[in-house]
């Protein structure tokens, strides 16, 4: 596979920050690095360019934590509502997306916070209250949490639904592991009698034979 090497003009996850100089793949270079404006090649006149590139690097970094930082006080702990059509079990007949839950924030915060940044393991399709993390930056992340309910139900009904979630979770854990125990008792191979009573034994024996 050829490669060559490329000046980063911006931060890349797992490959290095502004001003650093890599070798990688020309095609992962030339898909991806160049046209998304992460990097140019490195050739003799942009390594001139280095120092600058990674001193811009570095103050776009500063601005952007920054901004990072004050999102993160704004958003933080914040709780948004959901009202969504479910069955008898609480499970949603649809579910809420990442999408719909960026789309309330920039709504009722007036913030634009990427989806991509909800570290989510898929949709909510549950009533009751999720706690979303959000990663702002590498270094830098806050939460929000989001309660979903019936029309016309209030954020204390989620609480209820979540407590009702929990607890069946529980009981289904603690049924799950009396079964596990009872198995692996059963399993075990009968307790050695017991000293005094086998000693009992062995003179009931010994006379019997005298």
């Amino acid at each position: 596979m050829a490669r060559s090497k490329v000046l980063l003009k911006e931060p890349v996850d797992g490959l290095g920050v502004a001003g650093d100089v890599r070798t990688v793949a020309r095609g992962f270079a030339r898909n991806y690095l160049l046209p998304n404006d992460l990097a140019i090649w490195a050739t003799p006149s942009a390594l001139k360019q280095a120092d600058e590139i990674r001193r811009a690097g570095v103050a776009k970094l500063a601005r952007l934590q920054q901004e990072a930082n004050a999102v993160a006080e704004v958003l933080g702990g914040s709780q948004f509502l959901f009202e969504e059509m479910a069955g008898d079990t609480n499970r949603l007949y649809g579910s809420v997306t990442a999408q719909e839950i960026e789309d309330r924030i920039r709504a009722d915060k007036d913030l634009d916070v990427d989806r991509r940044t909800f570290l989510m393991d898929g949709p909510i399709r549950q009533l009751g209250v999720s706690t979303i993390r959000i990663r702002l930056m590498q270094d830098i992340e806050t939460t929000v949490e989001i309660g979903v309910v019936r029309e016309g139900e209030t954020w204390a009904e989620a609480v209820a639904y979540q407590a009702t979630l929990e607890a069946e979770a529980e009981t289904q854990a603690n049924r799950e592991a009396r079964v596990e125990a009872e198995a692996a008792e059963a399993a075990e191979p009968p307790a050695a009698a017991d000293a005094d009573v086998l000693e009992v034994l062995q003179e009931i024996e010994a006379d019997t034979a005298s």
